[in-house]
């Protein structure tokens, strides 16, 4: 009995351009078109127009903006820094799995000279590597919904989201259509988010969930070594420093919290606050490095319970007015 063996001499060239074209073809039909991840990323989308419509309202105003993640959404009140102030602010924090100079570019074209810029930015994002902000969750949202922003990217970063596919996104993205399609809602949502983008209701009834996940959570470690200024994620932060420098924007860092058996060397809180420094902007910081004990945290080691957001935001504002006193005169 004789077997027919694959043989590749055997493929014409233009066979196999037209086979690598049209799997090329239905690569990006499937992940571009058809399946999308509408409770995780549609949600996301749904925060980033929410904040930016508060922007659109207030352009001309001078106004406060919270830059960061999930830890900006949760941890810090726009609401109470606004009233502490009588600045408009906006929080536009997310997700973690945005990066920062995606947000700026969100915010820059509302932006005016004298606006300022709150950055509790979340210690993983200065740590990222190329691959850690090529492979962001960013990239995939921006196919599904607002293609034309890529442009703002580098070419490698824009052919990157588009093929930042794989069989675990598929699934997911096919089993997130199903559950919306039956009217499925995830824990937060637009409806627990006020006019100021702050996340509500995380209070201490609905923590009571959490409570031995957060025990369980492994202290956060960052050594030295781990954050050089070569680090990718360090450059990226470094440019948006940059641009908001050029434009007239102060930005004031500052720590994001987190859990007070965490091991941060004063190594690394120094490096960070001299990168705003060296480049024109300021850095604040509390007694505590906005270190909490676990207690005082929702369902992450980045995320308090509302009862002292609104605390650590009244504590922050009043220590930005008492380090830089002429900043809301």
């Amino acid at each position: 009995m004789k077997f027919a063996f694959f043989n590749p001499a055997e493929i014409k060239p233009a066979h196999f351009v037209l086979s690598c074209s049209l799997s090329v073809f239905l690569f990006l039909f499937v992940f571009v078109f058809a399946v999308h991840r509408p409770l995780v990323l549609g949600t996301a989308k749904k925060y980033l127009d929410h904040k930016v419509k508060y922007l659109q309202k207030h352009a001309n105003k001078t106004k406060i903006i919270i830059l960061g993640g999930s830890n900006a959404r949760f941890s810090h009140r726009a609401e109470v820094i606004e009233a502490e102030t009588g600045f408009h602010c906006v929080n536009m924090g997310v997700t973690a799995n945005f990066n920062v100079d995606t947000i700026y570019y969100q915010i820059e074209p509302f932006l005016k000279k004298g606006d300022i810029i709150l950055a509790p930015i979340e210690y993983a994002s200065y740590l990222l590597d190329k691959q850690g902000v090529y492979s962001s969750d960013e990239g995939p949202l921006f196919v599904a919904y607002n293609r034309s922003f890529l442009k703002k990217f580098e070419l490698s970063r824009q052919l990157h989201a588009y093929f930042n596919f794989d069989f675990d996104f598929l699934f997911r993205g096919v089993g997130e259509m199903v559950l919306g399609f039956f009217g499925f809602q995830r824990r937060f949502s637009l409806d627990t988010m006020n006019e100021n983008g702050d996340e509500t209701g995380h209070n201490d009834e609905k923590a009571r969930d959490y409570v031995e996940f957060i025990k369980t959570l492994p202290k956060l470690e960052i050594r030295s070594a781990d954050l050089g200024e070569e680090t990718y994620g360090f450059l990226l932060i470094e440019k948006v420093l940059r641009f908001a420098r050029e434009k007239g924007i102060l930005v004031i860092g500052s720590n994001p919290t987190t859990f007070d058996d965490s091991g941060i060397p004063f190594e690394v809180l120094d490096r960070i606050e001299k990168l705003y420094v060296r480049n024109g902007h300021n850095f604040v910081s509390l007694q505590n490095k906005s270190l909490y004990p676990r207690a005082y945290f929702f369902d992450t080691r980045y995320h308090l319970r509302e009862q002292f957001q609104i605390e650590h935001s009244k504590e922050l504002i009043q220590e930005i007015k008492r380090t830089y006193p002429l900043i809301f005169q």
